[in-house]
């Protein structure tokens, strides 16, 4: 197969050399074969002086020839999934390079070398094993993309502060402990990725990057934030879930373009009034802390579609619920509820409603109100009835009853006509009720005909 290559890579090498052309793609594309690429290359190659793109993606190349130096008139390099360890002196005297892709390799390090070239504007080294960036990286002004996930980074150096044309830095799945207080001069990122690190906290630097949409911060070990998190004015989702924070700053509030929040799974044990100034926030997700109560501010995000409370010890829900009037899918599974506000009835586009392993004992009948809801969760809890309103949930399409302490099937179900799902296990049914439940939703429903038929006559 690799000789096959090989010659296929000569016969491309010479048309490009008959025809004066300028990009040669010899990236492999054969996904079935492991060694299926080039494992070295033609030097027939290094005579295309005028080349200005050079594609060699997933190949087996172990190395480069310092002959790659020839190259003068590269602007792209794409060297991305092969099996390079080192690289060859000459290539840091490419200076026209704009674009060098080197992902998916088993590269150890980077030379001082690499600030030598101050065109790049797309560097990409994500998936090696670098444990340390150069200085000199600060020598590259005109970098626009750095993609350095994957890597085994434990430090950035203060010289990446000088990156100020910076607009996406990917620095995900590394063990960095710190970030360079430097990291507050890229002003014009777009996009900060370092989620999956073992940050501890951020450095108040951060809040400079005002034009930053989205901030990526997942899986650390975070245990807060700075109050200079508030003035990255233009965040629009911001994600810290799997961190360790117990509270927020309360100037969190002020992301007034907030869309999306994301803090699961940490140790937070209430949440700052100041909430209410997420006027944008559509999506919240709060699962699994420690929260035992809620703030009436929250009633005040009225853009919410999506709302994650669940895995907590919330004991009650604040009446200013019922202001979310545009909520589609709320999770309060696996908390500590006895009861529900009248006003969760007026959640009128609510199509998913969990409120699995709580102790509820009844439910409210406003709930009935609830002309939207297509899926509800009530597993867990300790009901034996539903609200004679329950009748009116006409869009309701699935049903969880099961391990409740119902004695008998509701008849409000004869009403549920898209009722399609139904789960009563582990309740302690009558025989009739649970012969008709072992048959399904046409036996729950003829039981229930005859039990209205039988009443009527009475």
């Amino acid at each position: 197969m690799s000789s096959y290559v090989y010659t296929m890579a000569e016969e491309s090498i010479q048309e490009i050399k008959q025809e004066g052309g300028k990009a040669l793609n010899l990236a492999c594309n054969d996904k079935y074969h492991a060694f299926a690429g080039l494992m070295s290359l033609p030097p027939s190659l290094f005579e295309l002086t005028n080349l200005e793109v050079l594609d060699l993606t997933a190949n087996c190349l172990m190395n480069l020839p310092e002959s790659l130096g020839k190259l003068t008139g590269l602007q792209e390099l794409l060297l991305s999934q092969n099996q390079l360890s080192h690289l060859p002196d000459s290539l840091w005297q490419l200076s026209g390079l704009s674009e060098l892709q080197l992902s998916t390799n088993k590269l150890t390090d980077l030379p001082e070398t690499v600030g030598r070239l101050t065109q790049l504007i797309n560097l990409q080294l994500s998936d090696n094993f670098l444990t340390s960036i150069p200085d000199s990286i600060g020598e590259l002004t005109q970098l626009q993309i750095l993609t350095l996930e994957f890597n085994q980074l434990t430090h950035l150096p203060e010289s990446l502060g000088r990156l100020t044309n910076m607009q996406y830095l990917y620095l995900e799945n590394n063990k960095l402990t710190h970030l360079p207080e430097s990291l507050g001069q890229l002003t014009d990122l777009h996009e900060l990725s370092l989620y999956s690190n073992k940050l501890t906290h951020l450095p108040r630097q951060l809040g400079q990057l005002t034009k930053l949409p989205v901030l990526m911060l997942y899986d650390n070990k975070l245990i807060s934030l700075p109050e200079s998190i508030g003035e990255m004015f233009n965040l629009e989702e911001l994600s810290l879930a799997v961190n360790q924070l117990s509270h927020l700053p309360d100037s969190i509030g002020q992301l007034a373009k907030l869309k999306s929040l994301d803090l699961t799974e940490n140790q937070l044990t209430s949440l700052p009034d100041t909430l209410h100034n997420m006027q944008q926030l559509e999506a919240l997700s709060l699962k699994a802390n420690k929260l035992t109560h809620l703030p009436n501010s929250l009633g005040e995000c009225t853009q919410l579609k999506k709302l994650s409370l669940s895995e907590n010890k919330l004991l009650r829900l604040p009446e200013t619920l019922g202001n979310l009037n545009v909520l589609e899918n709320l999770n309060l599974q696996e908390n500590q509820l006895t009861s529900l506000p009248d006003s969760i009835g007026q959640l009128a586009g609510l199509k998913l409603l969990n409120l699995g392993k709580n102790q509820l004992g009844k439910l409210p009948g406003t709930m009935g109100n609830l002309s939207q809801l297509e899926n509800l969760h009530l597993s867990e809890n300790q009901l034996t009835e539903l609200p004679e309103s329950f009748s009116r949930l006409s869009q309701l399409t699935s049903l969880y009853l099961d391990g409740n302490r119902f004695t008998d099937i509701p008849v409000q179900l004869l009403r549920l006509e898209n009722l399609v799902t139904l789960n009563m296990d582990n309740n302690p049914l009558n025989p009739q009720a649970a012969a008709a439940y072992n048959d399904g939703i046409d036996g729950v429903m003829n039981y229930l005909r005859n039990k209205q038929t039988k009443t009527e006559t009475v």
